[in-house]
């Protein structure tokens, strides 16, 4: 593949992965999710109990361009629109290493190694419970008995399927 292939590549990925951002931030698994700057109404850095409960009325009202009480269909799509294109410039701050204005499949597989990295490390730092830099049986079992409590005894970690 040619390096105007690649980019081109890595920026329609980019903004493929960024156009699912808007509903991928709007709920998960445990609710709604929102960025920080959203909820921090007026930008002093800090979040407080009337920001968290004012930010759904203030989204609302950012989106609705003409002041009607309405959000029409163009509306929502600016509001999409707008979110989507802050989502590919946090991407792009984040995973644009040589700051080319794209994202190689270097620079996108880097950042995968960075976050598996990090999830690793945290996964094995939780099951190393008494901290000695290995996982005993014990503490292999322990964990493997509150995944199976997680999971409603089903199979999975550290349980045999035969």
């Amino acid at each position: 593949m040619s390096p105007k292939n690649t980019v081109t590549v890595g920026v329609v990925l980019a903004l493929a992965l960024a156009a699912a951002a808007p509903v991928a931030a709007q709920t998960g698994p445990r609710g709604p999710h929102f960025l920080f700057e959203e909820m921090d109404l007026n930008n002093d850095g800090e979040v407080s109990l009337d920001e968290m409960r004012n930010h759904r009325g203030a989204r609302f009202d950012q989106a609705d361009a003409d002041n009607d009480g309405n959000l029409s269909r163009d509306e929502m799509i600016a509001a999409g629109q707008a979110r989507v294109a802050a989502g590919v410039d946090r991407m792009l701050e984040r995973l644009d290493s040589d700051e080319d204005g794209a994202i190689s499949r270097a620079e996108m597989d880097a950042a995968a190694d960075r976050r598996a990295e990090r999830f690793q490390t945290r996964m094995f730092e939780r099951l190393d419970r008494d901290g000695n830099g290995a996982i005993s049986a014990e503490e292999f079992e322990d964990a493997a008995d509150v995944m199976r409590g997680h999971r409603g005894g089903g199979y999975g970690f550290g349980r045999d399927r035969g």
